[in-house]
């Protein structure tokens, strides 16, 4: 009897503890907090094959009084592999939409720079002097995005006009200028077009290994991914990526995947593996899920650039990864003293929470804030809508609580875990 007294005087004093901690975090509710990594679901495995896959073909060609459907047929070639933005005819990372946009129209539906809090951050940033290497089929003919010279993997020379459309339009949504009517998130970013994608959509691992050895040549400073592989066995693709980001210090942002589970390279832990929100904020619901989704942006009706000065609209991850590679730029120019992993960190860390609290297998850890990110760049306190603390503690008799914390929701969550002598 006299144990059992103690242990209940112990508890009191345990709840009071509680409340202390409580307190304490309301009253620090200004003052950022990082988040801090929950545990979530592991992905899917996949197949072991040497096959890349491009997340989605070419936007069809738009002109201001018309339009026409260009989607490509399935290429049943076994060494490469591509991936149609039409769900109707081919698995892929996304779906794409006909449809033709004038220049008015653009602005109407450019929703994804208000959902990222992008305009804000202009004023501060605009990516000026950071080298972006975008993989993809190649840029332009197209006016509006700073283009430098690049390589091409698939003929080994340095014409890399895109005749394929899709990285015209990646490229664009890093890096338009505004006079466009495309609202690139980086439009004074210095971009270089590697071309590791043929003129069909298609990909070779060969080529992608030479796309990333480029990149690291030319030392720049993030590396854009919008197809995926299905797992090598010679792992020859994560080997170099891992050179990038470890040892070279190169920021790589990669589509998380449209088949349900995070595809390679965006489940390497050298990368960025980002998802899509559709114009409501929720889940797109061809984009990837699990454990090593890290950030969210706007991958539904997509308008960029395409070729010769024409508009594209697509949907999938492919076009939400160039948001977060946008913002890492304007990272980037804002303090130029950063690493990698720490303009990573504060992506993350700056991210509109959605979904569970913290970090889950839908939204990573959420979706990418423009402004905040540029405000935690300039050093600044931030008090973001999805700052997140977690408290984990075990004191005698197996006692454990776990406190969660959210400050723009003015949100807290009190689990207490009592042993079976208390219950």
């Amino acid at each position: 009897m006299e144990l059992k007294t103690k242990q209940h005087k112990l508890y009191r004093l345990y709840l009071c503890f509680v409340v202390v901690v409580i307190i304490f975090i309301l009253i620090s509710s200004s003052i950022f907090l990082g988040p801090t990594i929950l545990k979530a679901i592991q992905d899917k495995p996949t197949s072991n094959s040497n096959i890349i896959e491009d997340n989605v073909n070419p936007p069809n060609l738009q002109q201001p009084s018309d339009s026409k459907n260009n989607n490509e047929p399935k290429n049943q070639n076994k060494n490469v592999s591509s991936s149609s933005q039409s769900t109707n005819s081919y698995t892929s990372q996304g779906s794409e939409n006909t449809q033709s946009n004038t220049e008015e129209d653009v602005d109407s539906i450019d929703w994804a720079v208000d959902m990222i809090n992008a305009r804000s951050a202009w004023s501060e940033s605009t990516g000026s002097k950071v080298k972006i290497a975008v993989l993809d089929s190649g840029i332009g003919p197209v006016n509006g995005i700073k283009v430098n010279e690049g390589y091409n993997c698939v003929n080994d020379n340095t014409d890399t006009t895109d005749r394929n459309g899709h990285g015209t339009m990646v490229a664009s949504i890093i890096a338009a200028d505004h006079s466009t009517g495309i609202l690139g998130i980086a439009p004074d970013a210095e971009i270089y077009p590697v071309k590791v994608m043929n003129d069909t959509g298609y990909v070779k691992l060969e080529w992608a290994i030479a796309g990333v050895r480029w990149a690291i040549n030319k030392q720049v400073q993030i590396i854009s991914i919008s197809w995926y592989v299905y797992d090598n066995a010679r792992n020859d693709l994560k080997q170099i990526l891992d050179e990038a980001y470890y040892d070279k210090g190169i920021l790589i942002v990669a589509a998380a995947g449209n088949n349900g589970y995070v595809e390679c390279p965006a489940k390497y832990d050298s990368t960025i593996a980002v998802a899509a929100i559709d114009q409501k904020g929720y889940r797109l619901s061809l984009s990837a899920i699990g454990s090593k989704i890290e950030l969210s942006a706007p991958g539904e009706n997509i308008v960029g650039l395409f070729l010769n000065n024409a508009y594209g609209n697509g949907s999938g991850t492919s076009f939400a990864a160039p948001y977060v590679t946008g913002t890492a730029a304007l990272i980037w120019e804002k303090n130029n003293t950063l690493t990698n992993t720490q303009v990573r960190d504060i992506l993350c860390q700056t991210a509109t929470d959605r979904g569970a609290i913290g970090k889950d297998t839908l939204y990573g850890w959420g979706i990418v804030n423009v402004t905040a990110a540029i405000q935690m760049a300039s050093g600044h306190l931030v008090n973001n809508p999805n700052t997140v603390l977690q408290i984990s503690m075990t004191l005698p008799y197996q006692i454990q609580t776990s406190i969660h914390y959210q400050s723009h929701h003015n949100y807290l969550a009190l689990q207490l875990y009592q042993s079976q002598f208390f219950q």
